[in-house]
């Protein structure tokens, strides 16, 4: 008898839990008729047929720039970031760790990912690479500080 109280004590203990770590997500629902003079929204607003709207514009400009040179237990990371019709195309590593041959093999090899990232992200917002934590971490600061100046920041 003991053994079904802890059991049920537990099991109710452990479902309080998850619905207050995971509660569930309400999905609105949006329904507009033919008629665009009469649109029917659920928390959304939706343009008139007359309304045009255009894809965001970004706010980095034309150019290279620099990011800062930020520090790791096996050498400096420093980028830049080149910056054509508004979107990051490619980065230019200024400084990676080189010490040893195993520094030299492991910048090679994220900067070849972190490249990628960055260009798929056009943001500072990436993974990095996995065995190759301080630079990836450095690598994600000297990114933001170009992308800060890119914008003008």
């Amino acid at each position: 008898m003991k053994k079904t109280y802890i059991i049920l004590i537990t099991i109710i203990v452990f479902g309080a839990a998850a619905i207050v770590l995971y509660p569930s997500k309400k999905q609105e629902k949006v329904t507009v008729t033919k008629d665009t003079t009469q649109t029917s929204t659920t928390n959304a607003t939706l343009p008139s047929e007359s309304t045009t709207v255009s894809p965001p514009q970004s706010s980095l400009k034309d150019g290279q720039y620099n990011g800062t040179a930020e520090s790791t237990p096996y050498g400096d990371v420093k980028i830049a970031i080149v910056v054509q019709s508004g979107k990051i195309t490619n980065v230019n590593y200024l400084t990676m760790p080189n010490t040893d041959s195993h520094s030299a093999q492991l910048s090679q090899r994220a900067s070849s990912s972190l490249t990628k990232q960055t260009i798929t992200a056009q943001s500072a917002n990436i993974d990095g690479v996995s065995g190759a934590t301080y630079t990836s971490e450095a690598y994600i600061t000297s990114l933001q500080a170009a992308i800060d100046a890119a914008k003008g920041v």
